[in-house]
C-alpha cells in the first residue's frame, strides 16, 4: 500500500508509555506480531531497562493509528547505535504494521532515520523473522546495508485433531509415560495455569526452581536479581490481557518445576523454564514441557515455538529451526568507529543473549555462561534523540528497484547474507 502517512516522533518514554491503548489496538490489527511487541512487554522493558530517551515513530493514516517503530539510540564506543526497544532479552524484534500497511511502515520509517541523519550512524536491527517488513524496506541511496542469519528459533508443529497420545514423537512420549508414573507414585500431581491471583505465587516459584537449577551447575542462570521486576511487571500485564502462559507443576502441593510462556494467535511460546534439581530423578522438567504442550494443544495451539537458540532437547520433540534476521544500516556519511557492540542489555550473539543490561542505572552485567543461554530450559546510556515532539508527514517511498527486493527476500528465505552499498 503506497499513501500518504503521518509520523509523530517521540522522545521520552513517557509520551510512548502513553500509548499504551492505542499500541494495544494496534497489534491486535498485526497478524504477524508476537508478544514482544506488545506494550505489556516493552513499557516495564522501557521502565526497568531500558533509556529515558526514546526514537519512537507512530504512523498514522486517515484510519488511524497503523505503525509503530520503537527504537532508541544508544551510544556504543564511538557510534551511535539505532536499536529496536526489548533488544537484548527480547527473542522477536520488529515494528508494528497494520495489515496492509507493512512496506509503507517500514519505508516510512528509514525515511524518517534518512531525515534525522545527523543523531545517529548505525541502525542494528536484529532478531528480525523473515516476514519482518524492516527486512524487505529499500536502504536510501548511499547506504550500506547487511543482511545475514541471526538466531534458530526451533518451532514443533502440533497436527491438527490430534490426539494426546498423538502429540509427541514415540520416544518422547514414552519418557513422559514413565516419568509421569515415577511422579505419580510419589504423591499427587497437578498442573497450575497462572491467572490474576496466582501469577505472583507462580513467578517466585520459576525464579526459585530456576536460580536452584543453575547454581547446583555452578552456573548463576539467566533470572538475575534485576531483571525480576521487569518480568514481574510484565508477566501481571500479559496475564491480564490473558496472553501469558505460566505454568507450575505441583508435588503434593509443591511447585516443583515451572514455565515462563505467551499464548500468541494459534501458538505457545516457551520463554523460560525451571526445575527443582533435588527432584531430577523424577524428570519433572520433561513432564512440565509435556503437560504445557498439551493444554496449549486443547487450547487450539498448532505450534509451539521453543524461541531462539539450538539446545539439542528441542529436537526431541521434533522441532524445525525457524530462523532470524540481523539488517545493519550505516547511514551516508557515517564514519566507522569500533565495531557496533550491542546496546546494555541487547545482545546479538547466542552466547549472550541475555547477559548485558539496557539501562545505564543498572551497570552491573549478567554473569552468565554460554551454557546458561543453552539452558533457558533448565532440564537437560542513550543519546541521539531530539527532545520534544513533532508532526509531520512523509511520503512512504515506493521502493527502487524490484530487482533489490527479490534480493533481499531471496536472502530471506535462503538463509543468506547479502553486503551492498545503496
Amino acid at each position: 500500500m503506497s499513501e500518504r502517512l503521518d509520523v509523530e516522533v517521540l522522545s521520552r518514554r513517557e509520551e510512548l508509555e502513553a500509548l499504551r491503548e492505542p499500541w494495544s489496538a494496534l497489534w491486535q490489527r498485526c497478524p504477524a506480531a508476537t508478544a514482544f511487541q506488545r506494550p505489556e512487554w516493552l513499557i516495564p522493558w522501557g521502565r526497568a531497562l531500558g533509556p529515558e530517551e526514546v526514537l519512537a515513530l507512530v504512523f498514522r493514516s486517515d484510519e488511524g493509528l497503523v505503525g509503530l517503530a520503537p527504537l532508541a539510540v544508544h551510544r556504543i564506543g564511538d557510534e551511535r547505535v539505532v536499536a529496536l526497544l526489548g533488544a537484548g532479552i527480547t527473542d522477536y524484534n520488529d515494528v508494528l504494521a497494520a495489515s496492509g500497511y507493512e512496506r509503507a511502515v517500514a519505508d516510512a520509517a528509514l525515511a524518517c532515520l534518512e531525515e534525522r541523519a545527523d543523531t545517529w550512524d548505525v541502525a542494528d536491527l536484529h532478531d528480525l523473522r523473515a516476514s519482518s517488513p524492516l527486512l524487505l524496506a529499500e536502504a536510501p541511496p548511499g547506504w550500506s546495508d547487511e543482511v545475514e542469519k541471526h538466531e534458530a528459533c526451533p518451532a514443533v508443529a502440533i497436527p491438527e485433531g490430534a490426539a494426546p497420545d498423538e502429540l509427541f514423537p514415540p520416544g518422547i512420549r514414552a519418557r513422559v509415560a514413565r516419568a509421569r508414573k515415577r511422579l505419580a507414585r510419589a504423591g499427587d500431581l497437578r498442573l497450575d495455569v497462572a491467572d490474576a491471583a496466582s501469577v505472583d505465587e507462580l513467578l517466585d516459584a520459576l525464579f526459585a526452581n530456576h536460580k536452584a537449577r543453575w547454581r547446583s551447575r555452578g552456573e548463576g542462570g539467566v533470572l538475575d536479581e534485576a531483571l525480576r521486576p521487569f518480568h514481574r511487571e510484565a508477566a501481571r500485564a500479559l496475564c491480564a490481557r490473558g496472553a501469558l502462559r505460566l505454568f507450575g507443576l505441583r508435588l503434593d502441593g509443591r511447585i516443583i518445576a515451572s514455565l515462563y510462556g505467551f499464548a500468541e494467535r494459534g501458538g505457545l511460546a516457551s520463554y523460560i523454564t525451571g526445575f527443582d534439581p533435588e527432584l531430577a530423578w523424577y524428570s519433572p522438567g520433561l513432564v512440565m514441557l509435556a503437560s504445557a504442550i498439551e493444554h496449549a494443544a486443547r487450547e487450539g495451539a498448532r505450534t509451539v515455538d521453543f524461541l531462539r537458540g539450538r539446545e539439542p532437547y528441542k529436537y526431541d520433540w521434533g522441532a524445525v529451526d525457524r530462523w532470524t534476521f540481523r539488517r545493519r544500516l550505516r547511514r551516508r556519511g557515517a564514519t566507522r568507529g569500533v565495531p557496533a557492540a550491542p546496546p546494555r542489555g541487547c545482545s546479538t550473539s547466542s552466547a549472550s543473549a541475555r547477559r548485558r543490561r539496557a539501562s545505564p542505572r543498572t551497570r552491573s552485567a549478567i554473569r552468565r555462561s554460554s551454557s546458561a543461554r543453552r539452558g533457558r530450559w533448565s532440564s537437560s546510556s542513550s543519546g541521539g534523540a531530539r527532545s520534544g515532539r513533532t508532526a509531520r508527514s512523509c511520503r512512504s517511498a515506493a521502493g527502487s528497484a524490484a530487482s533489490r527486493r527479490r534480493s533481499r527476500r531471496g536472502c530471506a528465505r535462503r538463509g543468506g547474507s547479502t553486503s551492498r552499498r545503496a
